[in-house]
This record gives structure tokens, C-alpha cells and sequence, in this order.
């Protein structure tokens, strides 16, 4: 079988993006981050990018005994809403994925689109955390010219995540001081960010109740059905003494659950007095304290 193979030059890379093994396997990671490799094909006829994601290799791990179990997610800029991730790969500082995504990209266009990958460290129970990124110019591919590349080995880094919105959640709070009685109600969300290739899953929240930066109170709602912009209508109540509630904030989180059985957090908002949150939830906290038996409601950014 016959196959075009693709050589990069390096005077058409940015200095420092690569290392003098950048189309093998490296022995050693020049970058503290790691290194992950990838693979492209481009069809003009289609309007087609295929991104290959090879695998990650020499992962920092997060403590003495925290081995990362890594995913890597791609998407496309700029103006791109397509992004993907890959399967979690448990434990493991060098893991294989050899997974492929399509991106819908005219020829016109892709000089233009870079590739961005973030690698993150999964985790059961608290939002994943990043490991490290890079950008990959189209443009240095020449894919209009030849449109197959071979394996490409690129360091990781560890610039500042960029800022991306994960949606808003509106959130009605009240407390009735008679009966000790904090209630919670999370009406609906939008503007959430979706992975394209998360179609089986669902969504899901959670209120927890934080007493002294510990969660005490966890209490779940129904799952429904994964949209941008879904309606949970969903109340929740927390038995609490008056005298409790300069200690305590309430959080909200947003998950998404998959047939697999793993659920993955999307984002969350807290809510409570000066000493765990500035801006709009303390805001709303003190709006509540001064409304006893109402329901006031406000939107939240998800972090």
C-alpha cells in the first residue's frame, strides 16, 4: 500500500516548537509538560480535516502518587464550534489514542485555522485539571499542497488556560429563619459548552452544601436530556440554623453522566458570604439574608 509521507521543514516551524526528534518518537521531553503527537489529513473535495491524536508521552504527575490519567481535547480556531476529546487513559503518564476527529474546513479557509490541543488530568470527583497545551498552525502544514502529514511530536506548554465561558446557571435561593430551612432551586442553564463527541450523555446537578471548605450535604437531581440550553426545575433543601449560615455556601455544579458510568463535571457556581466568594454570589447570599421566605433568583457563571 502506497502512502504519500510529509516532511516538515524546520525553517517553516517556530523556533522552539520543536526538538530535533519531532517527527519520532522522543526519548526524553524537552518541555516539563510532556510532549503529544498527531497526525493530519486534508480533503478539499470534501471540505474535510481529519485529526489524528496519536498518543502523550512523559505527563508531569501531580504529587508523589498522583499518576495522571489523561484526555486530550481538540478544537479548531478561530471561529470554530466543533471541538472533541478522546477517551480517559487511566493511571498512565504516556498513553495511546490513536483516535481520529473531523473537522468541516474549506480550502479557502484552512491556511488560516489553527489546531489547538489541551491535554488534562481526569478525575472522578472535581473538574479536570490541565496538563498542558499547544497550537499548531495549519498554514506550516502546506496541507493544499500535501495533504497527508506524518506523525508530529510537539511540546507541551504550560501557558495560561484561555478563557472560556462554560454557560450560566440561574439559581433561586431563599431561607425561612423559623424553620431552619435553606432552600435551593436550580431552574435552568444556559449557554453550555458541549463536546461534540458526547452525544450519549446526559445532564445532571448536583447542590452541595460547604460548611468550613468541607462539603457536608450532597444531594443529586434526575438526569435530562444534554442540551446548550436545558430546564432542570429541580429544589433542593437543607436543614440549617441560623446561626450556621456566616459558615456555610452553597455550590452548584452541572455534570454530565455517561453510559459508562463515569460522570464528568462541565461547571459550577457558588454561592455564600464574603469569606468563600466575592461578586454575584455574594451577592446573592446577602440578597437572600435580607429577603427571609422569598425566592430570589439570579444567573451564575460556571466555572
Amino acid at each position: 500500500m502506497s502512502m504519500d509521507v510529509f516532511y516538515i521543514e524546520k525553517d517553516q516551524l517556530n523556533a522552539g516548537i520543536y526538538t530535533d526528534d519531532e517527527l519520532g518518537r522522543p526519548q526524553n521531553s524537552s518541555s516539563p509538560m510532556g510532549k503529544m503527537s498527531f497526525s493530519l489529513i486534508f480533503s478539499p473535495q470534501s471540505d474535510e480535516l481529519l485529526v489524528n491524536v496519536h498518543s502523550v508521552s512523559h505527563l508531569q504527575s501531580r504529587g508523589i502518587t498522583c499518576t495522571p490519567s489523561p484526555f486530550v481535547k481538540v478544537r479548531l480556531s478561530p471561529e470554530n464550534q466543533q471541538k472533541f476529546s478522546t477517551k480517559t487513559k487511566r493511571h498512565t503518564n504516556q498513553a495511546e489514542f490513536e483516535e481520529t476527529f473531523k473537522f468541516n474546513v474549506s480550502p479557502t479557509d484552512v491556511d488560516s485555522k489553527e489546531v489547538h490541543f489541551a491535554v488534562y488530568d481526569s478525575s472522578r470527583l472535581a473538574k479536570p485539571v490541565r496538563l498542558g497545551s499547544c497550537v499548531f498552525p495549519l498554514k506550516q502544514a502546506g496541507l493544499l499542497r500535501r495533504p497527508t502529514t506524518t506523525e508530529i511530536w510537539m511540546d507541551l506548554c504550560a501557558e495560561k488556560e484561555e478563557s472560556v465561558r462554560s454557560g450560566d446557571v440561574f439559581v433561586a435561593l431563599s431561607y425561612n429563619p423559623s424553620k431552619g430551612i435553606l432552600s435551593v432551586k436550580v431552574l435552568r442553564a444556559k449557554s453550555l459548552s458541549l463536546e461534540a463527541n458526547g452525544k450519549d450523555a446526559d445532564l445532571f446537578i448536583k447542590a452541595s452544601l460547604i460548611h468550613k471548605g468541607k462539603a457536608c450535604k450532597n444531594k443529586r437531581g434526575k438526569t435530562v436530556r444534554r442540551e446548550t440550553d436545558p430546564v432542570f426545575e429541580e429544589e433542593f433543601y437543607f436543614q440549617v440554623s441560623q446561626s450556621l449560615l456566616d459558615d456555610l455556601a452553597v455550590v452548584v455544579s452541572i455534570w454530565e453522566k455517561h453510559l459508562l458510568g463515569m460522570n464528568q463535571l462541565m461547571g459550577k457556581a457558588m454561592m455564600g458570604p464574603d469569606k468563600y466568594v466575592t461578586g454575584p454570589g455574594l451577592n446573592h447570599w446577602s440578597d437572600m439574608l435580607s429577603s427571609p421566605k422569598s425566592a430570589v433568583a439570579q444567573w451564575h457563571p460556571l466555572t
